[in-house]
């Protein structure tokens, strides 16, 4: 797995503060785990922090599976998507209710939901 060994915060509308772990957009998961997954593309500055452009903001049964054939891979790919960041619940309905309050407050470019 492509761990970038860094975490990123984003806030949903309901105030509440989610932390990703971030890998790289390439990276292949083992694990049977799902939960909420965020799309970014992430620019490295000089002093080697990066910073991340929130393109996409989506749910998973299995982070296992999810990946190798989104039907947004080539959305992600032409703006650049370099990075995939993870949250793990514990349940589907928690996972919904997590992506639906983050796409409300951060409206991500690629989700169409928020339209």
């Amino acid at each position: 797995m492509g761990t970038i060994n860094a975490t990123i915060n984003y806030k949903g509308k309901s105030g509440k503060n989610y932390q990703f772990r971030l890998y790289t957009i390439n990276s292949e998961f083992a694990e049977n785990s799902g939960g909420v997954y965020i799309i970014t593309k992430r620019t490295e500055n000089p002093d080697g922090n990066g910073t991340h452009k929130l393109l996409y903001i989506g749910k998973a049964n299995k982070f296992q599976s999810r990946f190798s054939n989104h039907e947004k891979w080539h959305a992600f790919m032409m703006n650049d998507a370099n990075c995939v960041g993870i949250y793990k619940t514990s349940s589907e309905t928690e996972s919904l209710d997590i992506e639906e309050d983050l796409i409300k407050e951060q409206l991500p470019l690629l989700n169409s939901q928020h339209n």
